[in-house]
């Protein structure tokens, strides 16, 4: 089976892991929001947002470095993983008790410090999971993981269900939560010990620090790039209220579903990139090209319509007291884009050794938000914030651009022709909403037939692009 091929399955495999996941969380997000009202919610922003901050302290990019050697050299894997489960497990148990001595000392209410060590628990088991999956990644092998965010996501949902009829409150939610991800690492810990046997841990100080070393770069660029969400969702609790911070995390999870399902690229092609910088360096450049591509292609137009449709979106999915996300929504929505861009180059240079150099620019990225956030939340709460977020992601895309135009991967003139013809597609079908401004269901549809017409009027799909889906439709010579 091709390489390309073994990309598109796994695509195929995660992608509808993910719309699937995306759906429930779709569901979950209307019923947890509705259930618990703004304020509480807002706590569960706050504790969603501080383990995401905290698993990046166990993690330090120890499960991505481990993908990646891996994906280059297979003979590794016991190596790596028996060295690095005592070592997670250490790190653990550190930021646990970290965590509450924060929580404590920064004054947080008692429900607050319950929920978030509930939380913790999910972080810990989290951990792990991702750490077996990064394995799996490394062998190009996703369906595993896939089936294991379908199980996490039926015991989610039956938790949140079995909450909200027993009436259990904000503590049944995050209970929940808890027991689906521990369906789904019990899952992963089955496969792994199925498929290459049971790990032998052992402690080896000066190894576990050199790993550490060499992890240290992604976890750090990984902790600067939660910052563009999750520092936003502590600083406007603690500096406007848990109000605030729970109109932003209604906007955060529309934002969501789409990225994460641009995680499955990241999930998908970082191994394989990793493994051409080795023995196929001639093909990075363009799977760099078609990634940008693909990608604009896809999520501009989305963009375009949740900006026009906002309103009507937000009151398909919450009620009548987050109306006040409209604004932030429109103006979050662009983030999306930078996001798309800057995970695409980032993937490329993490894959060819420039980690650090990505590191240094995430550091200058989360300053920047952090002072926008300082002067503009306390005038323009949410908005502010929403501000903050697309101000510090274009300034890292341009930054980013810059660093892999001086390689030699560096894109082609004929890719920012394609992305010019994707905007004035994106625009063409825009304007045909502003002239007719049909329904949101209408709009979908029409939405999609102008951009669609226009797509294929500008000739965006060339011979490559046929090349690829006719692999993709018939088998080759080799399978037959």
């Amino acid at each position: 089976m091709s390489k390309i091929r073994v990309v598109f399955k796994n695509i195929s495999w995660l992608a509808v892991a993910q719309m699937i996941n995306s759906i429930c969380a779709f569901f979950w997000t209307i019923v947890i929001a509705n259930y618990l009202g703004v304020t509480k919610y807002g706590i569960i922003s706050f504790s969603t947002s501080f383990i995401g901050i905290a698993i990046l302290l166990i993690d330090l990019g120890i499960t991505t470095y481990v993908t990646r050697e891996v994906a280059r050299n297979r003979k590794r894997l016991d190596e790596y993983i028996n060295l690095t489960l005592p070592l997670k497990l250490i790190l653990s148990f550190a930021v646990f008790f970290l965590g509450l001595f924060f929580l404590i000392v920064s004054g947080c209410g008692k429900t607050t410090i319950v929920v978030t060590l509930i939380y913790m628990v999910e972080m810990i088991l989290m951990t792990f999971t991702q750490l077996i999956n990064g394995i799996f990644q490394a062998y190009e092998e996703l369906k595993y993981q896939s089936i294991g965010a379908l199980i996490n996501c039926g015991l989610l949902i039956g938790g949140i269900l079995i909450t909200i009829l027993s009436d259990w409150g904000i503590y049944g939610i995050a209970l929940s939560y808890v027991v689906g991800y521990s369906g789904f690492f019990g899952f992963m810990a089955w496969r792994y010990v199925k498929q290459f046997g049971w790990p032998s841990p052992k402690i080896n100080c000066s190894k576990s620090l050199l790993i550490i070393k060499k992890s240290l770069p992604f976890g750090i660029t990984t902790l600067f790039n939660t910052i563009y969400f999750g520092i936003n969702t502590v600083m406007l609790s603690g500096m406007k209220g848990d109000y605030e911070a729970g109109i932003y995390k209604a906007v955060f999870n529309i934002l969501l579903v789409f990225t994460t399902l641009f995680s499955v690229y990241q999930l998908v092609l970082f191994p394989v990139v990793s493994n051409f910088f080795v023995n196929q360096k001639g093909l990075i450049q363009k799977s760099y090209e078609k990634s940008v591509k693909y990608l604009m292609a896809v999520i501009l137009p989305i963009c375009a319509g949740i900006f026009f449709y906002a309103k009507q979106i937000l009151m398909l999915i919450y009620n009548q007291s987050y109306g006040e996300a409209i604004l932030p929504l429109k103006i979050s929505i662009w983030t999306v884009i930078v996001l798309f861009l800057n995970g695409a180059t980032i993937l490329v240079l993490n894959a060819i050794n420039m980690e650090r150099r990505v590191t240094m620019i995430y550091l200058l990225g989360a300053v920047v938000n952090v002072l926008i956030n300082l002067l503009l939340v306390p005038g323009y709460s949410y908005n502010g914030s929403a501000v903050a977020t697309l101000t510090s992601c274009s300034f890292i895309f341009l930054i980013l651009l810059t660093q892999i135009s001086k390689t030699e991967f560096q894109p082609g003139i004929h890719l920012l022709m394609d992305v010019v013809k994707i905007a004035i597609a994106t625009m063409g079908m825009f304007l045909v909403l502003c002239v007719l401004h049909p329904s949101l269901w209408v709009g979908i549809f029409v939405g999609v037939l102008v951009y669609g017409a226009l797509f294929i009027g500008l000739r965006l799909v060339d011979e490559t692009d046929c090349t690829l889906l006719k692999l993709l439709i018939h088998k080759e010579k080799e399978e037959q």
